[in-house]
């Protein structure tokens, strides 16, 4: 079975600048292509004039066909390279739009639409009744928590579960994660590591707000930031900038996705605090292979992963009492910690990336079979 994963036209496999999608990508890609029976082939973009053909064979760089404007120009390149493949399955990773063409290019090859977000579902990026045509006429949606699959139904008025729809977790390298390093000593201080960008939605300014009314009770706590604050949030940066005067604070920047494990062992807990809905959160599951127990934003479809076993769910998260009143508990309950941090180590044996893919595997498998069985 040939099956052809289809990368999003701005996210180079591998990753050059980290990302949850190109992580995942990279990761599925290379377990499916050792999958008994599978031959797994990948298209992703180049430079500014090539496609990338990830294959058994190796990489293959294909000069784009059509000088035409970036996105139009991936399109026409992966669906003339998909007729030169013959694929079996084709798989597209989180861009709706292209479902309609691949199936019109291709229209006895099953489609699966695998979704990360609500985000290139929205009308910035596909018109609404296009949308809800795809999410219908697509063999497959896969989305990476309940919460996403129930929010998409709700919102586009179709039936939940929906008929094509599939949930399937993503996962995490244990063997990459787990930590080579003796453990910290429990807190004081509380050393929390934050990843991900330095936007508003984060919530980064409500951590630091609770940071300094924990240091005005006396509490030592240290914070690493790792991630960037985007140009268009300048002034948002000014304001984290702003709020962390005065605080142990270590802003390190984007740190490539291969040094993460070290330096989420050189802390005692990931603290996640999101003030939108995420559909998933891969950073909470990283952290608890590498052994530290989450504090975590209760929304979206981080409960999902994130349980009391393993960390603390933090309600009404744009509350910094809230936040407060978490970190506390784990100061002054150090047992509870330690009991939180053999959980995240239990817990996380529930995300192996080898089960995404075996999971993937069946599905694919069922789809060709429906096929097969319809001629």
């Amino acid at each position: 079975m040939k099956v052809v994963l289809i990368a999003p036209e701005d996210l180079p496999i591998p990753p050059t600048r980290g990302g949850s999608v190109q992580i995942y990508l990279q990761a599925l890609y290379e377990l499916l292509k050792n999958h008994p029976g599978i031959v797994a082939h990948l298209i992703s973009p180049g430079n500014k004039s090539r496609v990338v053909l990830h294959s058994p064979q190796g990489l293959q760089n294909h000069p784009h066909t059509l000088p035409l404007p970036p996105a139009q120009t991936y399109r026409h390149s992966l669906l003339y390279l998909l007729q030169s493949i013959h694929p079996d399955v084709v798989q597209i990773e989180n861009r709706p739009n292209l479902v309609m063409s691949i199936a019109h290019q291709l229209p006895t090859v099953p489609v699966v639409l695998n979704l990360h977000s609500m985000t290139f579902l929205g009308p910035r990026h596909i018109p609404p009744k296009l949308a809800r045509q795809v999410l219908r006429s697509a063999d497959a949606v896969v989305f990476n928590s309940h919460y996403l699959a129930h929010t998409v139904a709700h919102h586009f008025n179709l039936s939940t579960p929906l008929e094509n729809g599939h949930v399937i977790y993503p996962g995490v390298d244990l063997e990459r994660f787990t930590p080579r390093i003796a453990p910290l000593p429990p807190p004081p201080p509380l050393r929390l590591i934050y990843v991900g960008r330095i936007i508003p939605q984060k919530g980064v300014h409500v951590l630091l707000t609770a940071l300094h009314q924990l240091k005005l009770q006396g509490q030592s706590i240290h914070l690493t930031m790792v991630g960037k604050t985007p140009p268009w949030e300048r002034a948002y940066g000014m304001t984290i900038e702003r709020l962390g005067k005065g605080l142990h604070i270590n802003r390190l920047g984007f740190l490539p996705p291969r040094v993460l494990p070290a330096h989420l062992w050189e802390h005692h807990a990931l603290v996640c605090p999101s003030q939108y809905k995420e559909a998933f959160g891969l950073v909470n599951v990283e952290a608890m292979a590498a052994g530290l127990p989450v504090i975590a934003s209760r929304i979206g479809g981080i409960p999902e992963i994130v349980d009391e076993s393993c960390g603390q769910l933090v309600t009404t998260p744009q509350s910094p009492h809230n936040w407060v009143r978490a970190l506390n508990h784990w100061l002054e309950h150090p047992q509870t910690y330690l009991q939180a941090c053999t959980g995240a180590k239990k817990r996380v044996q529930k995300f192996p990336w080898e089960q995404t893919a075996r999971q993937f595997a069946i599905l694919y498998e069922t789809l060709l079979q429906s096929v097969q069985n319809s001629r």
